[in-house]
């Protein structure tokens, strides 16, 4: 607004000093009666014209000023439905190209992709009518002249003959954009992939020296024509060929308008205006940066230009601007193609949230719809908006809305589990409760089935508050059938059921609720509003416990049916007053004239005196200081014409609907319901949300834009952490705080309006201060004050200092943590991992003698298994997938013994085997006689080797024969108990490696008894003597001893071969010895 009045005032000082004559014509804004995205425009003369905007507010040129026309809900609601087959569709969709005849003919084409509704309206008689048929394409732009008429669109093209629309066929298939006659009747077409197709009889497509999509074109004659296009696109077509004009811009261009082979102008994004003169082409200056859809030039001197945001501009040489409007609104319909005309696609609202669900310092919007999908806006920045309700999983439920009357009213927004995210409790008719829990990025779970909320409520209104000051924000509702019911916020999402009627109240007719600290005691006090026009005021004492007032004076309430309260301090004395919106023509304001100090509560009816309208249906009242003036303002959303009263100096209001909003249809209208204050796009002043039912919703942006303001961002620590039920008032600096000295009072609140819920940013109209000082009260007494506050400030302010928020915040997130289902199932997991870990590393540790390292690489990689699974599983699997880490670790650990295992047992038979080795050999080599050696072999080697059978023999020289000194496991025949053997076959033994088979033994050998297969010979041999054989047959139901047991064997066998000839040179020196003493003895006798 500041800059079309600065370009006002700059036009008429530069036409203050000119005459008429002479003067340069320019490009000049003019009033144009809409914000919205105007899309194409035709003018007729210079007296009439016609453009229209995408979502249907059709625009018409008097010759003296543009004003709305029609609109496409207006012309479709007048259709009868015998006229059309289209009657019953409820959104016919967008306009897209609008082509006049003459004042009293033309033809207009409406889309709605959605539905694959493709519609032509005919104008004549002063009216629009639809034509009674559907088209198979999108259609994009229109011409008519010779005769003749032709549509264009996505993948077709229609031709007007004998009185109908008929599809002709192409060469191609494109999406087709811009349509044109030229003065011999030649039809031009262009579109995406650089299409330029040319009608003479038959079709012929144009060879193009690149691929873009071409917007628009205007040919002058058959051999010249220019072309616009995406990316600065602008080519000459002359005489067949094609060349790229200059390169003048790279931004979109949208339309072309040439009035002659050497003079044109083009149009584009970001107000962008080309002009050529005298065949050069350059940027001409621009007084708008909106997006500039069409252009039409009635002659050198005289054109008109519309765009994005309602811009209207004209060509004109004029002396004279054309004057705007002296009127300033406080409010504009907020609109921007970015969000692909979002809030005119939103109707069926009933409640509105504003709340920051995804975290990044933006406010964004929750709407709660009767009948369809609910509505998640996450702000993008800017003013553009993204619906993103299907991802986040918060629509809720729309199966059986209308025939089980589900209907969903309205949700609050608060950080339930004190997780720094806003969570989202939605409510309305029978079975509609649902707790959604915020991610952080705005992606919710139902938690309702978890928390203790009832879903069988019939809910009619509900609020936020604090009412057991345990810091976890409660609910408080107004049920059908069991009147004011508490949900007591018990941490951790949990909720207990708490019904605060006393017995002298009635349990059913309660229309309204609502919460503030009435008593000034510093908790949050309870008023519910009966059908029978009664106010009961149920006073909290802090823990949740209400006892009925006796301080309360308040006159009766004249209407019987009240819609919403809304608690707001009007006449800045500290205290809250009340504003009553009813269905009936009866709203009321109320006055707050209590004492502070003494608890007296008196609210007088002062309706009158503050000039509020007493016709109508009322909904949801939004207070805030709109215009930056110190006094809390309050906008009203009606059934029809929505109310803003503007207070003056805090003694009336000022009805400024009229003048006040800047939308589609000059003022927001229809069944407005519930309204949401919030700031959209960051710049310090309120702007508001209004849902509608029937009709668009709205999205109005404040024009305030000065630095008169105070933000504030409150954030609790000990109290609840949205501040609900926060005090804040502000002072002029350096003086006594006092009555005199308040600027301002503002309490947050849990929830007002029609099933609504503003942004809880505290915001401060501060117009003549520089410095303010500042008083805050959170729940629960904690005070905070700053002092000479510079203006304007945009502050988050925390109840404690960041060492106790720190501390308060450890111990509730891991208390929070503690108690989810979840956790207590993981913390018995890794209980469980632990003491299998530590189980595992000790048995690792002694049994295998792992060293450190790979003790260290074993931890790893199973702290590793264990940490994926747990990280990467989602929380609510089910029980069985809580074992998969198990498994895998029992998998590694079944690996890991079965490797080590076979070593472990290989080491431990090399320790058996050498033992029992060392022990045989210190008996044997202790024996003085043959037979204990014997006996100890034969014991040793049942030891180390399951035998069945085993016998001893023992070499004896004389006669080359093995004499049979031990046997086991057989009764040993007489044959066997010397075996002979030559000599050549007692030399092949020694040469043989030990021991062998018995089956494949040279020489014969009685052992019948002894199984050939399993047999084995073991020679007793020393230093390539022999003395001795070892025959054992192994036990069938064991395999064949290892190589180390044989090994075993063999070197006791060389031990005992060593053993039996020390105690044969032992007895030989005693025969000697014998001998000798014989012979000493025979001599001496002789």
């Amino acid at each position: 607004m500041k800059r079309i009045l600065f370009t006002v005032f700059l036009l008429f000082q530069i036409a203050a000093g000119h005459t008429a004559e002479g003067v340069s014509p320019d490009w000049h804004l003019v009033p144009s009666p809409t914000r919205q995205n105007l899309g194409r425009l035709d003018m007729i003369s210079a007296n009439k014209g016609w453009t229209f905007s995408y979502d249907g507010i059709i625009l018409q040129y008097n010759g003296d000023t543009w004003q709305i026309a029609d609109s496409l809900k207006n012309i479709w609601e007048n259709v009868s439905p015998g006229d059309t087959l289209f009657a019953t569709t409820k959104n016919i969709g967008d306009i897209y190209a609008i082509r006049m005849l003459n004042s009293n003919r033309g033809w207009m084409a409406v889309n709605n992709p959605d539905a694959r509704l493709h519609l032509l309206f005919q104008y004549r008689d002063e009216k629009w009518e639809v034509l009674n048929q559907t088209f198979p394409i999108k259609i994009r732009a229109l011409d008519f002249a010779n005769g003749q008429g032709w549509a264009v669109g996505q993948r077709g093209i229609l031709q007007w003959k004998d009185g109908k629309w008929q599809p002709e066929s192409l060469p191609v298939s494109a999406n087709l954009r811009s349509v044109q006659i030229s003065p011999s009747g030649r039809v031009w077409v262009c579109g995406g992939y650089a299409t330029l197709l040319s009608y003479n009889g038959r079709w012929e497509k144009i060879p193009m020296p690149a691929s873009v999509l071409l917007r628009d074109l205007d040919f002058i004659n058959d051999d010249e024509g220019w072309l616009v296009g995406n990316n600065g696109t602008l080519w000459h077509y002359k005489e067949g060929s094609i060349e790229q004009v200059q390169d003048v811009t790279s931004a979109n261009l949208w339309a072309v308008d040439m009035i002659d082979s050497l003079t044109g102008w083009v149009v584009g994004e970001n107000g962008v205006i080309l002009q050529c003169r005298n065949g050069e082409w350059l940027q001409a200056e621009s007084p708008t940066t909106a997006d500039l859809h069409d252009i039409e030039m009635l002659n050198s001197t005289d054109g008109w230009i519309i765009g994005a945001w309602g811009t209207i501009l004209h060509f004109s040489p004029e002396a004279e601007l054309p004057q705007l409007s002296p009127r300033r609104f406080q409010f504009v319909g907020q609109v921007h193609i970015g969000s692909d005309n979002l809030m005119d696609r939103i109707s069926d609202v009933s409640g509105v949230l504003t709340a920051d669900f995804n975290g990044d310092n933006r406010t964004d919007i929750y709407l709660t719809c009767l009948r369809s999908l609910n509505h998640l806006l996450l702000n993008r920045g800017g003013g553009y908006y993204v619906d993103a309700v299907i991802e986040s999983g918060t629509g809720g439920n729309i199966e059986n809305r209308v025939g089980a009357q589900r209907y969903e009213r309205g949700a609050l927004a608060a950080d339930f589990d004190r997780d720094g995210d806003q969570d989202i409790f939605l409510f309305g008719n029978s079975r509609t409760l649902r707790l959604f829990v915020n991610n952080g990025k705005a992606l919710f779970t139902d938690f309702t089935d978890r928390s203790g909320i009832p879903r069988n409520f019939s809910v009619q209104a509900a609020l936020l508050g604090d009412f057991d000051e345990n810091g976890y924000p409660d609910i408080l509702l107004s049920e059908m059938q069991e009147g004011a019911v508490l949900l007591l916020n018990k941490k951790y999402n949990q909720f207990s059921r708490q019904s605060i009627l006393l017995p002298k109240l009635p349990a059913y007719a309660i229309q309204i609720i609502a919460v503030s600290d009435i008593n000034f005691d510093g908790h949050p006090d309870v008023l519910l509003f009966f059908q029978d026009r009664q106010v009961r005021c149920l006073l909290n004492n802090g823990k949740a416990h209400f006892q009925p007032d006796s301080i309360l004076h308040c006159p009766r309430i004249e209407s019987s049916f009240i819609n919403s309260a809304t608690f707001f301090d009007a006449d800045n004395d500290g205290d809250n007053d009340l504003f009553l919106a009813s269905e009936d023509g009866r709203d009321a304001f109320w006055i707050n004239s209590g004492d502070s100090t003494t608890g007296e509560i008196h609210f007088h009816d002062r309706s009158q005196q503050w000039g509020i309208v007493r016709e109508g249906r009322s909904y949801s009242a939004v207070a805030g200081d709109f215009n930056h003036d110190g006094f809390v303002d309050l906008y009203l959303s009606r059934f029809g014409q929505d109310i803003l009263y503007l207070n003056r100096d805090g003694t009336h209001f000022i009805n400024q609907s009229e003048t006040g909003f800047y939308s589609k249809a000059k003022f927001n209208s229809g069944f407005n319901t519930g309204a949401a204050r919030l700031d959209i796009d960051q710049d310090g002043d309120l702007d508001l949300i209004v849902g509608n039912r029937n009709y668009w919703s709205s999205l109005l942006q404040n024009t305030q834009n000065d630095s008169a303001y105070l933000l504030l961002h409150l954030k609790g620590v000990e109290s609840n952490p949205d501040a609900i039920g926060s005090k804040i008032r502000i002072y002029r600096p350096g003086k006594p705080h006092s009555a005199r000295t308040l600027l301002g009072y503002r309490e947050i609140s849990g929830g007002s309006g029609y099933f609504s819920q503003n942004s809880r940013a505290v915001h401060f109209g501060v117009p003549v201060e520089k410095f303010v000082d500042l008083e805050i009260c959170f729940p629960g007494g904690k005070r905070k004050s700053l002092e000479n506050l510079k203006v304007p400030a945009n502050l988050i302010i925390y109840e404690d200092n960041a060492t106790i928020r720190l501390a308060h915040t450890t111990v509730r997130s891991v208390l929070t943590t503690l108690h989810k289902p979840f956790i207590r199932i993981e913390l018995l997991k890794f209980f469980i991992f632990a003491i299998i870990i530590i189980f595992s590393v000790k048995f690792f540790e002694r049994r295998y003698k792992w060293r450190f390292l790979y003790l260290a690489l074993y931890l790893i990689t199973v702290m590793g298994v264990y940490g994926v699974f747990t990280i990467t599983a989602p929380a609510t699997r089910m029980g069985a997938a809580h074992l998969f880490p198990f498994a895998f670790i029992l998998l590694i650990l079944t690996t890991l013994v079965a490797i080590n295992e076979q070593t472990y047992k290989s080491l431990q038979r090399k320790k058996y085997l050498k033992r029992r080795l060392s022990e045989a050999r210190a008996r044997i080599s202790g024996a003085t006689l043959l037979q204990p050696a014997i006996d100890v072999v034969s014991t040793t080697i049942r030891n180390l080797v399951p035998v069945e059978k085993l016998i001893i023999y023992l070499f004896n020289e004389v006669g080359n024969l093995f004499v049979a000194k031990k046997h086991w496991g057989f009764r040993l025949k007489t044959e066997m108990k010397v075996l002979k053997i030559g000599r050549k076959d007692i030399q092949k033994l020694l040469h043989q490696s030990f021991p062998f088979p018995l089956e494949s033994a040279t020489f014969e050998l009685n052992l019948s008894p002894f199984n050939r297969q399993r047999s084995l010979i073991f020679p007793i041999v020393s230093k390539r003597e022999i003395q001795g054989l070892i025959i054992l047959e192994s036990d069938e139901s064991v395999p064949v001893p290892d190589s180390e047991t044989l090994e075993t064997i063999n070197s006791l066998c060389f031990h005992f071969a060593l053993t039996i000839k020390n105690l044969r040179l032992v007895k030989l020196m005693d025969d000697h010895k014998k001998m000798a003493a014989i012979g000493t003895f025979a001599g001496g006798i002789i």
